[in-house]
């Protein structure tokens, strides 16, 4: 583990804006947390090790909170006094590197099931989102305008797929185009 001083530079990422930084590589962390925790890949559990603090051993650890953002919720752990994700502690135990971002591949961001885990960057992570709430036809990348339905999707810049009468063949526009620019990080339009 190491330390930085406010004011003092850290070595690859500008000033420490606290008293005291900690910085604990992918190793350390990942040490600490197999002593602490047991994570079974198949139903994506975490369970204790060890009693204390209010825990007992071989109890369910984590709690699963609200991330504020259109009433998903995911599980938090709380490993030396400090907050993590489950699906990063997973991953971490799993391949013994906490990635950029770790995505659902199923979109339900409560299971927590290896399988259904991956690494991905922010952009891979937004093209694996689901329709939005406010949408009002409950269909990705589809808009009305005047009767007809317009169909755009984002590959490095909005690109117009094209005018549709019918919904379902703006839906089918939509998929084969997400299929084609975004691959395997495509999610169904509705």
């Amino acid at each position: 583990m190491e330390t930085w001083e406010a004011g003092h530079p850290r070595p690859g990422d500008g000033f420490c804006c606290v008293s005291i930084c900690v910085k604990t590589n992918d190793n350390d962390l990942r040490a600490m947390v197999l002593d602490l925790l047991e994570y079974d890949p198949a139903d994506g559990t975490f369970r204790w090790l060890r009693s204390g603090r209010g825990r007992r051993a071989g109890e369910i650890a984590g709690t699963l909170i609200d991330s504020g953002k259109g009433g998903r919720k995911y599980w938090r752990l709380r490993i030396n006094n400090r907050f993590y994700k489950a699906h990063r502690i997973a991953f971490l135990i799993m391949e013994g590197w906490l990635p950029e971002m770790v995505d659902h591949e199923n979109g339900d961001s409560t299971c927590n099931v290896w399988s259904n885990l991956r690494a991905a960057t922010s952009l891979q992570n937004a093209r694996n989102r689901r329709v939005h709430s406010n949408n009002a036809l409950g269909v990705k990348g589809v808009i009305r305008t005047n009767g007809r339905f317009r169909v755009r999707i984002h590959a490095g810049r909005n690109i117009n797929v094209g005018w549709f009468d019918d919904l379902d063949e703006a839906k089918a526009a939509y998929e084969a185009a997400a299929k084609m620019h975004h691959g395997e990080w495509a999610r169904a339009a509705a």
